[in-house]
């Protein structure tokens, strides 16, 4: 599988978790080990809050050479829900790819901490 059909599959994972009536906490739990593992990334770290409270994410091994960090507020209109921070390197994904797929992440989680902040699910 290329490069760009498993970012695309791993977004649409993303997506339906995000669409999800899962708690907070299941959501976080469930799109970080989906994330973690689907990169191979060295570490990956998600705190994300709504009116029900606030849900973390994180995960580690050990580091390997070339690996970036990939980091984004999780925001939806004019509220900060939190943050994602993804350290991996180009092994899975190119780093276009890892930083169009931490900016997707940060937003699908701040729509999901929206719709839970409102309490529309």
């Amino acid at each position: 599988m290329g490069s760009d059909s498993r970012l695309t599959a791993l977004l649409y994972e993303i997506n339906q978790l995000a669409s999800s009536p899962v708690g907070l906490k299941d959501l976080i739990e469930r799109t970080g080990e989906l994330v973690f593992h689907s990169t191979a990334a060295s570490s990956l770290s998600i705190s994300l809050r709504d009116n029900r409270g606030v849900a973390q994410f994180s995960k580690s091994r050990s580091t390997s050479e070339g690996s970036a960090i990939f980091a984004r507020m999780i925001n939806a209109p004019g509220i900060t829900y939190g943050h994602v921070e993804l350290q991996a390197s180009p092994t899975t994904l190119r780093h276009d790819a890892l930083l169009q797929l931490v900016d997707i992440l940060a937003s699908q989680l701040g729509l999901a901490a929206a719709r839970g902040h409102t309490n529309v699910r």
